[in-house]
């Protein structure tokens, strides 16, 4: 799904905030999802590094997906 360098998340686990750090700064979009597939949290990334708030979903595994113009990484 990726063409470019890989983000940076962390903390894994991630309590309160999950931060996404990316080599190159672009207009992009986020969505994280659930085992079954919901969408459960979506915004906007800015700049090369950014804080998603995640102290509202329950313990669980959950697979964050990052879509730029060009690009979309599935994590």
């Amino acid at each position: 799904l990726s063409t470019g360098p890989a983000p940076r998340i962390y903390p894994i686990p991630a309590r309160d905030k999950l931060y996404v750090e990316r080599p190159i700064p672009s207009k992009a979009r986020y969505e994280i999802i659930s085992a079954d597939g919901a969408v459960l949290h979506q915004g906007a990334l800015q700049g090369r590094l950014s804080a998603l708030p995640v102290s509202h979903l329950p313990s669980g595994i959950y697979q964050l997906s990052i879509k730029t113009e060009t690009n979309e990484c599935r994590l």
